[in-house]
């Protein structure tokens, strides 16, 4: 038996997130607050370039932004949410600001479930994946899209979805426009391995377009950096996993090498830690080559220190058994399967 891969530290809670975003204020300095009575969301259904519209659009994002899957937003319906994927799907260049909003709104909504799935059936993923291809020009438009395609891409068949109709090629083409921008690679990176995540198709994809080289070479760019370290090496595992070819591509690109080097330039990090032995799991998981790379690297020592200087990180921990399993050792295989939790994991 073989500990699992996919799902690790797949959870909103858990997976690396990118810089939290300041609130927006009015002229006047005060954050604006959507008044919550009865009917107040019906106004999504408002003309898209009218004032109460906009208006409304920009006090729903300024209240909503940082608050998680808010109860309030639960008397959303199908009809507001097929109206904002209408106006996002007819957005012009000279809206682009109302356009970013509009985005930002789909990322807060469908934080709910059932947003997710009314989302879908309202074509948000094709809407999505349409505006990012014809604003590359807007690094908000694409930040806000990558945080749409995050949410919406949660199932099986909405990453299929995204992957389908040019998501994954439409984030590598924005990490190359902006290249000189750190918070677009960030987010864009998180994006990545959110829809390669347990789907075999978008990796395969990731792979063709180059979204291996893109991340590889984001975090080469960015090697201070920490955001970008973590989700960098949290998305070379969801690349991987499972995965051997694109491991011995992130290999080639010199991804196993980074990935060392980054756990041994941030050991003091937790959260890289945890990050870098999930990654040489993943790339580890399939023998030969990889696994040989990473040995030949001292990958294993890298695990072993990051295991050592967290004893209570039991996240942390599980990922350096799994590492050092697939990377030769008997004693930690002995020492997974004695793990209480290692049913659960498994």
């Amino acid at each position: 038996a073989q500990p699992g891969l996919e799902g690790f530290r797949m959870t909103d809670e858990s997976s690396p997130q990118p810089k939290k975003q300041v609130k927006r204020q009015d002229s006047n300095g005060a954050g604006r607050r959507v008044l919550l009575i009865p009917g107040t969301f019906r106004l999504l259904l408002a003309p898209s370039h009218s004032h109460e519209y906009v208006q409304f659009l920009s006090s729903f994002c300024n209240a909503y932004q940082n608050q998680g899957n808010s109860e309030d937003l639960k008397s959303i319906g199908p009809e507001e949410i097929a109206s904002v994927v209408q106006n996002i799907t007819q957005r012009g260049s000279d809206g682009v600001g109302i356009l970013a909003r509009e985005l930002q709104a789909v990322v807060i909504i469908a934080r709910n479930d059932d947003h997710k799935r009314h989302f879908f059936e309202a074509g948000a993923i094709e809407a999505v994946v349409s505006v990012m291809k014809r604003h590359v020009s807007s690094p908000e438009v694409q930040i806000n899209s990558f945080k749409c395609l995050i949410n919406l891409g949660k199932a099986q068949h909405t990453r299929f979805a995204i992957g389908n109709c040019g998501g994954v090629a439409a984030i590598v083409e924005a990490m190359s426009e902006y290249k000189d921008m750190d918070e677009v690679q960030e987010v864009a990176i998180w994006a990545m391995g959110s829809v390669v995540a347990a789907s075999m198709e978008n990796k395969v994809i990731a792979a063709e377009v180059g979204g291996i080289e893109s991340v590889v070479d984001a975090m080469k760019q960015y090697p201070g950096n920490q955001q970008v370290q973590q989700v960098g090496l949290w998305t070379l595992g969801s690349l991987s996993a499972n995965w051997i070819d694109n491991a011995i591509r992130i290999g080639r690109k010199g991804g196993v090498t980074h990935a060392i080097n980054i756990m041994r330039n941030f050991i003091d990090n937790p959260n890289i830690q945890e990050m870098g032995c999930w990654a040489l799991a993943c790339m580890a998981a399939g023998g030969g080559k990889p696994a040989e790379y990473i040995v030949k690297k001292e990958g294993h020592q890298a695990v072993m220190a990051a295991m050592k200087k967290y004893p209570k990180q039991p996240a942390l921990q599980y990922a350096g058994l799994v590492a050092l399993v697939y990377l030769g050792s008997e004693t930690a295989l002995d020492k997974l399967f004695s793990l209480p939790t290692f049913t659960l994991f498994h």
